[in-house]
């Protein structure tokens, strides 16, 4: 499973499971939030 984030990469950033664990829940959290859509 892949997960693409857009906002402050505008080319978008692809994380894989293992990187998302790494990177933290909390990261994408405020990443969402941070969206205009949010």
């Amino acid at each position: 499973m892949c997960i693409k984030l857009r906002g402050r990469f505008p080319e978008g950033v692809l994380l894989n499971e293992e990187q998302i664990e790494q990177i933290g829940y909390e990261w994408m959290r405020l990443e969402l939030l941070s969206t205009p859509e949010a």
